[in-house]
């Protein structure tokens, strides 16, 4: 779920930029009722941000009781796409912009969502790499994305406005409900 109409760039720092909360549905029998965990965080598009977004995956991977498998494939995710973000989404002399990500578990689904400023690009329309050429005569790039793909069940992108709004989302364990 992207944000659409919500102010996101310079004034989203402020003490309270770690939201947490727990969603109930009231109307559903207590023995189903509907429970969703989520937690956002906006962070610069800077990689000295990279300790804060570390933090914030553990809190939530804490908060949710996740496996050690899929605590580490959020950290792989979240590393990988935010490093991109920074990477090639700003100016190298220019300053750089925001990145929001949104963790939720609800249902047994994992999603990751991530809305940044940077320059408009979908992540999902790079080809795959052809991993039938050896490493050394393969263009650099382009992996990464294609891990990703590999641990996640769904991805979508969309352009709204400013912003580039990436969600993922990926099965979890029912055993562990």
């Amino acid at each position: 779920m992207c944000a659409t109409g919500r102010q996101f760039a310079a004034e989203a720092f402020s003490p309270r930029d770690d939201i947490r909360y727990v969603r109930y549905n009231p109307r559903m029998p207590s023995h189903s009722r509907e429970k969703e965990t989520r937690s956002a965080i906006t962070l610069r598009g800077n990689m000295s941000e990279s300790s804060r977004l570390h933090s914030f995956a553990d809190d939530f991977a804490r908060q949710t009781r996740l496996s050690a498998g899929d605590r580490g494939r959020v950290l792989v995710i979240l590393d990988e796409l935010f490093s991109n973000i920074v990477r090639h989404g700003y100016d190298a002399n220019g300053p750089s912009g925001t990145v929001e990500i949104v963790l939720a578990l609800e249902d047994g689904k994992l999603r990751i969502e991530l809305i940044d400023d940077g320059r408009p690009f979908d992540p999902l329309s790079a080809p795959p790499p052809n991993l039938d050429v050896p490493p050394a005569q393969r263009p650099v790039g382009g992996l990464g994305i294609h891990i990703i793909r590999n641990l996640v069940g769904e991805a979508h992108y969309a352009r709204k406005g400013r912003y580039n709004c990436l969600t993922l989302s990926h099965e979890i364990d029912p055993r562990l409900f």
